[in-house]
This record gives structure tokens, C-alpha cells and sequence, in this order.
């Protein structure tokens, strides 16, 4: 292996008297060879294109045994170490990049620059962090200093190297091992929680304590009041022969959350939706487990659809369209909430989320007097078709309710909401009669799915993340994911983008589950998934990406 000095021998053969195409040269000599540090740390290059060499992705490499952390030890918690080691590489890069900018000129094209992926309170895979042998990498993006447009600026570039080593050595010295065994106790008790779940048949589990409100910003919100389990609830999970947890367990089912404007119900809701990922420790939100396959499934007035069965949730041609190949461009907000639904259970998720102030009031209930009065109604509520999702289908339903209480007489579980204090009403609400419009003929849901449309060149989506929107687009084929209720990060939508290309450049395709299954096995690996910040997804996050995507045609089959 090479040492520092060998990468200084590189850096100082350029001059400012560089020639056209000296950059290129130089940055692609850097590529290919790793770069010994003290303390052993390891760096090395991997060149991005050819239209702008001087963009290069720095590969940090971490001797984790050097920290008192068993390398061959890591069995099942290897998200974790990337994820932990990630975090700390990146808090020391932004703080050496805010520091230390190399400003020669005006001019932004001569000035060194580090950037490093972002990421919120999430314990996910992520490509710009991995472990080999004894090692874990970190990945950052790096844009060497240019003397002019092609004379590379050698000493400037070696100075930014050499003074990020001196730091990351720093830390490295300086490192403390308590916060990382701290991190992965709980990292290893939300494993466990998981595989509780399973055995418990419960859909979530929230520790007593857990602080469930955000800000805008993804914060928890100033003066934010503590969850606590209602008692009839509440069970004590066993983590180890020493360690137990207390909290509210959701069991399968039915289970409906209300009250007052305000309350706290949607709250509970969106944390019970964040808790299909692993958190980090002193999120608030780390013993907030949930079954990893929920999906929330709102009105998405607008969203395009292409030949699906729409029969389980209507009983009339719409607009003229059959009911079994059902499209639309545009399509209305209950007709969307149907769709979603249907869509959700083909993806096989076992949770759908659902929340009144977000679905459309004429698919989610209809009351007694709306039936006498509309005789010829084509929409079939979800109220007639809740239990057989729930009962036939065993998909559980965690379902926000402010104004329709028919849900009551359907629900497993009730539970109360006032000023975010939880209570279980379930007893309270058995005294009163609820009208069971169940519907006796079962539906004829959607099992498989196929793509139709074909491609005869390269893929190249690109995800676009915003305040204000998500969306996944190439040429004229757009997947707006903004409103689906479903956030993803920048990183999320640029796999969705990849993986999505992939899809669809498959020439022998088969049922599209099968399909997404097969390119999501290969995220990661591979040259094509090398280049670019990418994070982990679901199958559920393809399909709801490729569903929306305009211009796609699909067959449909029962």
C-alpha cells in the first residue's frame, strides 16, 4: 500500500503551468491506489467522469479495531456501525469544509470543496458508508482547486488532503467509545423488538417516554409532551435475561385513534409511520417500532393510473372506463384513495396507515342517509371493506378518525387522544350500535401486475427532492411522489430513479414484484450502483414510484 508521501509525490508533479487536459491526467493518476495515514487511516479516489475529472469521490477508510471495536464482531449490527461511523466522519468534514475553505479567487471553479451526503434520524443502509476487512469507508465528494480552467493546483489540492487527515487523526485520538456501545445496545434492542413483533402478532410497539412531536424541520418540538402507554395496553417486552421495555403494544387488527382538533392522533399516526425505520439513539423516537412494511395510503387528487382493476371499491363504470382496465390521467381524490389501496395490498404491505383528514369524505363513509337518498352511487366505501381486508386478507389497519365513528363498530382497539395523553376506549364504545355495511361478495383484488412499455435505450431517471416536492422523472415520464404521504430523502429518490431505469430495462419481464425484487437484490453491488448517494428503499417505495409514473402502460390479471 501507498503511503501519504507517495499521494504528495502525485499532487506536487502538477504545476500552475498545467496544459489543456493536465487535470484529467493528473486526477485519473490518483484513482486505483490507496493512501496509507497515520494511525492507519486509509484513503483512496474513484474518478467520477471525464467531462469534470476534478470531481472525485474521497473514499475515508476507518481501522475500527484501532477503537476498541471487535471487527469480527459485528454480526447483525453492521447497519449500524456504518451508519454511527458515517455520522462521525461527516460531523468532522462539515466542521473541517466550514473551517477551512480554500478561497484563492472570486471565481468558484479554482476552490477546493467537500461535500458529504446528508441524513436525518434514520439507522439505514446507505452507499457512502460500508465496512470491509477490517475497515469502514466513508465516502465524500471532492472538488479539487483548478489554477484557471485546466492547470491543476496541485499544493492546493495536497494542503486540503493533508489538513482533513490531521483532523480525522485528531478524532481518531480523541475518540469515545461509550456513545457507540451506547448506540448499539439500542440498535440491537429495536432488532429485537422487531422479531417480538412478529412473534406477538402486533403491527407497533412505542416505549413509555418516547417524545413523538416534530417541528417543521423534523425537530422535536419545544415542551413536547412524553407518550405514555394506556394501561390496558401497555406490556413489558423482554430484551434480554436482564432488560425489559415498557410501552403501548398495537396489536393486529383494526385499530382506530381519535379526538379533538389538536389532540395528538395525527402525531401518533406519523410517528408510528417513522417507526418502519431503526432511529438513533436520543431521537425520541428509537423504541418506536414498526412493522417495516406500513404504508400510509391518502387522496391523491391528480395521480395518474393505467389499467387496473378498480372493482373491489366500485360498482359502476367511471366516465366510461372499465371497471377491470380501468385509466386516467387524472384522477379524482376517492378514486385515488382506491387505487393507493389497491396498490398497497398488491405490494403485499401488512399495514396500511390511513388518516381522515387526508382521505376523500365520500370514500371513507357514507352514512345511512346518503345511501337512502343516492341510489345510484358508484363508489363502494371503504367502510364496506375494511373487515374483509382486515379478516381475509390479514392486513392490519391503524386508522385516524375525527368524524366517522362507523369505524368504532370495526375496530379492535380504540384509543383516545387529548392533549397527546393516549387512553384505551375500546370498552366505552361497545355500548353504542354501529351499522355493518360489510359487503357480502368478496372482491376480486389485484395479484399481479406487468409492465407493458418498452424501452430500447438506457435509463437514466433522476429524483428531485424539495421543500415542496419529490418526484422521479425522465424525458416525458413523471412520478410525483409529493403527495403520497410517504417522505423520502434526496438520497431515497435517486435508488427510486436508479432502480426504476432497471425495472424497466428488464427485457424479460414477469410480474412487476418479481421484477423490483430482482434489481432491488442488486442495489449496492455492482459498477451502476457505485456512482451516486444512494439509500435504502422498499419494494413498496418502487412500485408506489413506477404506479405514478405517466406514460407507463401495464397489464392487469386477477
Amino acid at each position: 500500500m501507498n503511503t501519504i508521501n507517495d499521494l504528495k509525490k502525485v499532487l506536487k508533479k502538477s504545476t500552475p503551468e498545467g496544459i489543456n487536459g493536465a487535470r484529467k491526467s493528473l486526477y485519473q493518476r490518483l484513482c486505483g491506489d490507496k493512501y496509507c495515514y497515520y494511525n492507519d487511516i486509509v484513503l483512496f479516489f474513484d474518478f467520477v467522469n471525464y467531462k469534470t475529472p476534478e470531481l472525485l469521490t474521497m473514499n475515508i477508510g476507518i481501522p475500527i479495531d484501532k477503537l476498541g471495536i471487535d471487527s469480527r464482531d459485528l454480526g447483525g449490527v453492521e447497519t449500524y456501525v456504518e451508519d454511527y461511523f458515517f455520522r462521525e466522519i461527516a460531523a468532522v468534514i462539515q466542521l473541517f469544509e466550514r473551517d477551512n475553505v480554500i478561497e484563492d479567487s472570486q471565481k468558484e471553479y479554482v476552490q477546493a470543496k467537500l461535500n458529504i451526503q446528508d441524513c436525518d434520524s434514520r439507522i439505514v443502509k446507505r452507499t457512502c458508508s460500508y465496512l470491509l476487512e477490517d475497515y469502514v469507508y466513508v465516502k465524500c465528494h471532492c472538488k479539487m482547486p483548478l489554477n484557471g480552467l485546466n492547470a491543476v493546483a496541485g499544493k492546493k489540492a495536497l494542503r486540503m488532503i493533508t489538513d482533513l487527515l490531521k483532523e480525522l487523526d485528531h478524532w481518531m485520538e480523541n475518540f469515545n467509545l461509550n456513545p457507540y456501545e451506547e448506540g448499539r445496545k439500542v440498535y440491537v434492542n429495536q432488532l429485537k423488538i422487531r422479531d417480538i413483533l412478529k412473534e406477538k402478532k402486533a403491527v407497533c410497539f412505542i416505549r413509555d417516554g418516547s417524545i413523538l412531536p416534530r417541528d417543521s424541520e423534523g425537530k422535536i418540538e419545544e415542551n413536547a409532551t412524553p407518550f405514555y402507554s394506556p394501561e390496558e395496553m401497555r406490556e413489558v417486552l423482554k430484551l434480554s435475561e436482564r432488560e425489559t421495555v415498557t410501552g403501548m403494544l398495537i396489536k393486529q387488527g383494526i385499530t382506530a385513534v381519535t379526538g379533538g382538533a389538536y389532540s395528538g392522533k395525527t402525531t401518533l399516526l406519523e410517528a408510528i409511520q417513522s417507526g418502519i425505520y431503526n432511529h438513533v439513539s436520543g431521537d425520541g423516537r428509537e423504541y418506536v417500532i414498526t412493522d417495516e412494511s406500513a404504508v400510509k395510503v391518502c387522496a391523491e387528487d391528480g395521480r395518474p393510473v393505467n389499467n387496473l382493476d378498480i372493482s373491489p371499491f366500485f360498482q359502476e363504470e367511471v366516465n366510461g372506463s372499465s371497471l377491470q382496465q380501468f385509466s386516467a390521467q387524472h384522477t379524482s381524490g376517492s378514486t385515488s384513495q382506491a387505487v393507493n389501496i389497491i396498490e398497497a395490498l398488491y405490494a403485499e404491505s401488512k399495514v396500511l396507515l390511513v388518516d381522515e383528514d387526508r382521505s376523500a369524505a365520500n370514500f371513507m363513509h357514507r352514512d345511512e342517509v346518503m345511501r337512502d337518498i343516492i341510489e345510484r352511487e358508484p363508489i363502494i366505501p371503504f367502510t364496506d371493506r375494511i373487515k374483509e381486508i382486515s379478516t381475509r386478507m390479514g392486513v392490519s389497519l391503524v386508522l385516524v378518525i375525527g368524524g366517522t365513528s362507523q369505524y368504532f363498530g370495526y375496530a379492535d382497539q380504540v384509543i383516545l387522544m387529548d392533549h397527546f395523553k393516549a387512553s384505551d376506549i375500546t370498552e366505552k364504545v361497545k355500548k353504542f350500535e354501529f351499522a355493518d355495511t360489510s359487503k357480502k361478495t368478496l372482491a376480486d383484488w389485484t395479484y399481479s401486475r406487468k409492465i407493458m412499455t418498452k424501452f430500447d435505450k438506457e435509463i437514466l431517471f433522476q429524483g428531485v427532492c424539495t421543500k415542496d416536492r419529490s418526484a422521479v422523472f425522465f424525458d416525458d415520464y413523471v412520478s410525483e411522489l409529493t403527495n403520497t404521504g410517504n417522505p423520502f430523502s434526496q438520497a431515497q429518490l435517486n435508488l427510486l430513479a436508479k432502480v426504476a431505469g432497471k425495472v424497466l430495462e428488464i427485457e424479460d419481464r414477469g410480474d412487476l414484484k418479481e421484477d423490483v425484487d430482482r434489481i432491488l437484490s442488486q442495489a449496492g453491488h455492482g459498477e451502476s450502483f457505485r456512482q451516486g448517494d444512494f439509500e435504502q428503499i422498499r419494494r413498496v417505495d418502487v412500485l408506489m414510484c413506477l404506479f405514478r409514473m405517466s406514460g407507463l402502460e401495464f397489464a392487469n390479471a386477477q
